[in-house]
């Protein structure tokens, strides 16, 4: 699977709130929501276009690369804490 162009085409069901580190800030960590489905749509390698469906810790995990591929590793969604 190729995501150099991914977008979330939809989300269902809850959403999950934990810590995540922030590369932008050494060492802080900040609570992230993210949802507990997500569909993303995605190229592969031969060029034909796909719909992946992720849930619970595995929809977690992809929501928080596609914010890195997004450029969106530097926004902060809520109070950061050092620990």
């Amino acid at each position: 699977m190729s995501c150099s162009t991914p977008r979330s085409s939809a989300s269902v069901g809850g959403t999950d709130e934990r810590y995540e580190g922030r590369l932008s800030f050494l060492d802080g960590r900040s609570m992230v929501p993210r949802l507990l489905r997500l569909e993303v749509e995605h190229t592969g390698l031969n060029g034909t276009a796909s719909v992946t469906v992720f849930t619970d810790s595995l929809a977690r995990l992809v929501s928080h690369e596609v914010d890195h591929l997004l450029s969106g590793a530097a926004v902060v969604r809520g109070p950061v804490f050092a620990g």
